[in-house]
Parts: structure tokens; C-alpha cells; sequence
């Protein structure tokens, strides 16, 4: 949205992500569930998704894996067009949407 103009205070920007994430689902929510750590690091790559992948891409967009199937080049690519995403947040995104079952 900011990309395209949007006006909107840089505190605005997580509550609006997270309502956008929420209400933008198209079926059940996506989660990793089965053990604690696995629920953690779920929650952890939403909170990456929502704050880095969502500020451009729907849920669905970001979350439908590359044609390659390879998630490293596709983040790599967002980084290049102007993504900011840390080292971490990025090892988490690709061990969270390659465990997706889509």
C-alpha cells in the first residue's frame, strides 16, 4: 500500500499489516503445528510475513511458492527489488513456506 502512495504513519504499519493478514485468509489459516518449537517458529514466520512479505503481497501471494520452488531465489529477488529482511527473518521465511503444504 505504502508503495503504491498509501499515507500511513510508520506505528500505523503493524496494526494495519496485522489486520490486513487477518482478514485477507482464504480458507483456514495456514499453520506449522506439532510441536512447541514448530508452533513458535510458526508464529514467528506469520509475524515476518506479516511485517515484511504483506506490506506488498496478500497472504496467498506470499505464501504460493515460486515456480523454481525455490524459496532462497524468490526472497533474494524481494530483497533486491527493495525488501528489508534481516539474515534471520529470512532462513525463517524459507524454513517456514517450504514446510507449507500447498
Amino acid at each position: 500500500m505504502i508503495g503504491r502512495g498509501a499515507q500511513v504513519l510508520p506505528d500505523e504499519i503493524e496494526p494495519i499489516t496485522a489486520y490486513l493478514a487477518s482478514s485477507a485468509r482464504r480458507g483456514p489459516p495456514r499453520t506449522v503445528a506439532a510441536t512447541t518449537a514448530e508452533s513458535q517458529s510458526g508464529a514467528e514466520a506469520n509475524a515476518v510475513l506479516a511485517r515484511r512479505c504483506q506490506r506488498c503481497h496478500d497472504l496467498e501471494r506470499a505464501t504460493t511458492p515460486p515456480t523454481s520452488g525455490d524459496w532462497s531465489t524468490a526472497i533474494d529477488r524481494m530483497i533486491t527489488l527493495g525488501a528489508t529482511v534481516t539474515a534471520a527473518e529470512q532462513r525463517t521465511l524459507i524454513d517456514y513456506l517450504t514446510s507449507l503444504k500447498q
